[in-house]
């Protein structure tokens, strides 16, 4: 899914703040998961 939404990105500069939007969600998405396992 990432590599199709950064694709696309590339192809359609129309695309590009949606792509930015997604990238946060999933950068958000990671860290939410790894900080709690690092407060352990």
């Amino acid at each position: 899914m990432v590599l199709g939404s950064f694709g696309l990105a590339l192809y359609d500069e129309e695309f590009r703040p949606i792509f930015g939007d997604l990238a946060k969600v999933g950068v958000g998405g990671y860290l939410g998961r790894l900080l709690p396992e690092l407060v352990k």
